[in-house]
């Protein structure tokens, strides 16, 4: 015979039953959920892009990082950065990805544009090597640098004088996620630099001219003149 015991007993079977099936639902649901987030790549951004204009080093401007006020902007003209015809000019990059897992890898691609709106030049990804956490030493985040001066890309490839455009975006890559971008809305980082004309050889020769015929000048003023007097 069933008793009041009994039914008691077995309705509070059924209640702890049921909360730890819901205590252990909730908590596989936040583990499972852990683990997708810690291992799909979900970040890449703090930006910079680096230019060495014809070997004078690595100059670093600021695509993304909002933390980061001291270093100059990749906007405008970039300081009327200014290289001349058949100089070189060198880019290279840096990003962060998150999370720092194994099986990543990032890059930097840019198109070159003249002032009338011509592609002239573009990489869909130029890599950027691992160099630590970011951070640094113990950051959540994976830090990806190129410097331009010693693995970069030369931008100037026999460009004629006039002003160019350098979008600029940041890529990164891992099995679980596949490709993700930091492209400003696909818009791209804008920023522009200017390539100068070579002097011409008569126009060099102008200035040296004109100091020769200075010099010969002065030179007649204090020559004595030979006198014709006959005495």
């Amino acid at each position: 015979m069933i008793t009041r015991f009994d039914v008691l007993s077995l309705f509070n079977s059924a209640i702890n039953f049921k909360t730890w099936f819901w205590v252990g639902l909730i908590v596989g649901t936040c583990f499972f959920g852990a683990v997708v987030t810690e291992a799909g790549l979900s970040f890449v951004g703090n930006g910079y892009v680096i230019l060495d204009a014809n070997g004078g080093g690595n100059n670093f401007y600021n695509v993304d990082n909002s933390s980061d006020s001291s270093t100059p902007s990749y906007s405008g003209n970039l300081g009327n950065l200014t290289i001349q015809q058949g100089q070189s000019l060198y880019i290279g990059g840096e990003v962060q990805t998150y999370p720092n897992e194994y099986g990543t890898s990032a890059w930097i691609g840019y198109n070159l544009y003249n002032s009338v709106g011509t592609l002239v030049s573009s990489s869909s990804g130029i890599g950027l090597g691992y160099v630590g956490s970011a951070p640094y030493p113990n950051g959540n985040n994976a830090s990806w640098e190129t410097l331009a001066s010693s693995s970069g890309v030369n931008l100037d490839n026999s460009l004629s004088a006039g002003t160019y455009y350098l979008d600029v975006y940041f890529g990164a890559y891992n099995s679980d996620a596949g490709n993700i971008y930091d492209s400003n809305n696909r818009n791209n980082y804008d920023a522009s630099f200017n390539i100068s004309a070579v002097p011409e050889p008569v126009t060099l020769a102008l200035p040296i001219f004109g100091g020769l015929v200075a010099t010969a000048g002065l030179a007649r003023r204090f020559i004595p003149r030979q006198s014709n007097q006959v005495g």
